[in-house]
């Protein structure tokens, strides 16, 4: 094995272990699809027993019974994320890699509805049409150079050879998976709400992401003499869905101040169409190689079902407390007959493991919620004033190295203005997580998300 072989061993290796858009998403922001809306959210998105605004369809879609007046609603959102992986090595091996920073934005509209009840006799209905970005990939990351010395030896001499150099990573992406709904909200009787949504499901993402490392290797032996180690991998890709599925939710008010509440989100079939393209490129020994790989297709994505469970307290007229739980079935979410890493084959969606051999080391796992929020009000003289706050844990559908479930926690806070007419809401969310992603690293991933959301919402 010649010595540029070694080197690009190991250069791989590591490229490999960059945080790359292989796994479709972020892995903080998909673990459940949740609803849109500031207040909803500064209540920590406690809100499945609540819904009773203009965003109520995207929680529970009988809570739009609630709503007397026609209305319009927007939601916008801007998120920004940041990504530690402190410096590690290995004292035995005279690995060492620097700390990793990695640094996102992406923004857009969330969320946003038309709502016209009306009654038929005695029958109150209330049907709404909405747009909502359930999984957004505006996104903008910048990795900062990880300076690193990797060793490798040849097993054929048992010579020892080192790279040493900086690693880098850079992602452009925008798009989102929308879903447009029509949301029907009815009340059966006075204690009791229907509701019921159809979502079709479109658009995807599209982006690039570069990816490389730049440096010298040298042997143990002769380590005056330095030979040049760039490479570089360069990743296009186009991910579109088209699918539909059911919401079905019910609200029972078990008395003026305690309602429970729940939705179901049926599984689906989406058809997918795909497009990536890698162009390796490597400068190696003063050397200039090209490798170019094209892959596109269709395949079928299998959505899993969810389900959510809530309740609502009302202690007195200013304060409300609210509970939510939340299941997605992402132990059956896959891609079918997806060619991704030279092969075409089942795969789980959205980390992309194997279902068979590695994968069965570390499958994907069902994702949970749990969500509590507060809301008080402060009653002026012509407008009123909520305040909120709110906490969640977030389990993920991935586990770190050693099997641990990752979780993900955040804590929320929010305010609005309401007039008669006009209500406008802001919400900030922070959450934060950490797990073991490199079995050779002494030091956990350390991964925060701050979010902003607005909401202006007018009644006739």
């Amino acid at each position: 094995m010649g010595k540029a072989s070694i080197v690009l061993t190991a250069l791989f290796f590591v490229c490999a272990a960059l945080p790359s858009q292989d796994s479709i998403i972020s892995e903080t922001n998909f673990s459940s699809v949740i609803g849109a809306g500031a207040r909803a959210l500064g209540m920590g998105g406690a809100f499945i027993a609540i819904a009773d605004d203009a965003t109520a369809a995207s929680w529970n879609p009988a809570g739009l019974a609630q709503l007397e007046r026609f209305s319009l609603s927007v939601v916008n959102r801007m998120d920004s994320s940041r990504a530690l992986i402190p410096a590690r090595g290995d004292s035995v091996t005279n690995f060492f890699m620097g700390a990793e920073l990695t640094q996102a934005l992406s923004y857009g509209i969330d969320f946003a509805s038309m709502t016209m009840p009306f009654r038929i006799g005695k029958v109150k209905i209330v049907p709404q049409v909405s747009y909502q970005r359930a999984i957004s990939f505006n996104l903008s990351s910048r990795q900062n150079g990880i300076p690193a010395l990797i060793p490798d030896e040849d097993p054929t001499s048992g010579e020892k050879y080192f790279f040493q150099g900086n690693f880098y990573n850079e992602d452009d992406f925008i798009g989102g998976f929308d879903m447009l709904s029509a949301s029907l909200g009815t009340r059966l009787f006075p204690w009791l709400n229907l509701g019921f949504s159809f979502n079709y499901w479109m658009n995807g993402y599209k982006g690039e992401q570069v990816k490389g490392a730049s440096g010298i290797f040298y042997t143990q032996s002769h380590p005056d003499i330095h030979m040049n180690a760039d490479h570089e991998v360069l990743e296009g890709r186009t991910f579109d869905i088209k699918g539909v599925n059911f919401n079905l939710g019910i609200l029972i008010e078990i008395s003026e101040n305690l309602k429970l509440g729940a939705v179901y989100k049926t599984a689906f079939t989406a058809d997918i169409d795909y497009w990536n393209k890698t162009h390796i490129i490597d400068f190696r020994e003063g050397g200039d190689k090209e490798n170019v790989h094209e892959a596109s297709g269709r395949s079928k994505l299998l959505w899993p079902r969810s389900f959510g469970l809530g309740i609502s307290y009302r202690p007195s007229d200013p304060l409300t407390f609210s509970l939510d739980y939340t299941n997605t079935e992402w132990s059956k979410g896959k891609l079918l007959n997806y060619h991704f890493d030279g092969k075409t084959r089942d795969v789980y969606f959205p980390t992309l493991h194997s279902p068979e051999g590695e994968g069965r080391l570390n499958p994907q796992m069902d994702a949970e919620q749990i969500r509590l929020g507060m809301e008080f009000v402060v009653f002026g003289e012509k407008i009123l004033i909520p305040l909120r706050a709110g906490f969640f844990t977030d389990s993920q559908y991935f586990s770190d190295v050693s099997g641990r479930t990752v979780s993900m926690t955040g804590f929320t806070a929010g305010m609005g203005v309401k007039f008669q007419l006009l209500s406008f809401d802001v919400a900030v969310i922070y959450q934060s997580g950490s797990y073991l992603s490199n079995p050779i690293s002494y030091s956990l991933d350390e991964k925060s998300e701050l979010k902003l959301y607005f909401s202006v919402i007018f009644s006739i």
